[in-house]
């Protein structure tokens, strides 16, 4: 059974890729990103590297914009890549 446990632990695991791969993907810096986002780089580092969350919707928005997509991407992106981990078989 899939709690809001599991849920968020499935999202901060695959989060920070997907930050990743769509700014790979856009040829931005992390620090360029930051800017467009107006948030401090060590904060944009600390989301890449799943040691925080946006804090806010806005951040979520921002974050989406600065890299060149919308939010409902990367909520679909994130969606789909926990439907594949779940599909994986269980160790």
């Amino acid at each position: 059974m899939l709690t809001m446990n599991n849920q968020y632990e499935l999202m901060k695991r695959h989060f920070p890729a997907l930050l990743r791969k769509y700014r790979m993907a856009a040829g931005l810096t992390q620090r360029e990103v930051s800017e467009k986002a107006e948030m401090s780089s060590s904060h944009y580092s600390k989301l890449e590297r799943g040691k925080r969350w946006p804090r806010t919707m806005l951040q979520f928005f921002l974050l989406a914009d600065a890299l060149g997509v919308t939010a409902t991407t990367l909520i679909e992106a994130l969606d789909e890549e926990i439907k594949k981990e779940k599909a994986r078989p269980q160790k």
